[in-house]
């Protein structure tokens, strides 16, 4: 027969040492904040810079009308760059269990998923690598 004995002393000591383990097992902003900076980052840069490219989703071209158009009236600028409003519209929400990063501005979904006129530009993907 097997019997174990627990004494604990210093109850209080050991009782705060448990919660803060507690608090720093249940307070994943640090981490989470870490990976959302670089996530962040990833996609408002490396993303619109490689137009895709980044996370092996190059976006499709331009309509030929389209591209002159843009040319003329915003030059210089990339693929989904007309204004630059999408790009800065990124943000992330970082909680104590979870972080979100999404683009605010009401345009990423049509780009995102793309529609019956639009093909889809991803602007945000997942993969095992990231």
């Amino acid at each position: 027969m097997l019997t174990v004995n627990v004494t604990v002393t210093g109850d209080k000591e050991t009782i705060a040492k448990l919660n803060k383990l507690k608090s720093e097992i249940n307070d994943w902003r640090p981490e989470l904040k870490n990976i959302g900076d670089y996530l962040h980052s990833f996609y408002q840069n490396a993303v619109f810079e490689t137009e895709g490219a980044a996370f092996g989703l190059r976006w499709a071209s331009l309509s030929p009308d389209y591209e002159f158009q843009k040319r003329k009236q915003y030059p210089g600028r990339g693929i989904l760059e007309r204004t630059g409003d999408l790009r800065r519209s990124l943000e992330q929400n970082v909680q104590p269990t979870f972080m979100e990063i999404g683009f605010r501005d009401p345009k990423a979904k049509f780009h995102q998923f793309g529609t019956r006129r639009m093909t889809a530009r991803p602007l945000i993907h997942i993969d095992n690598r990231l």
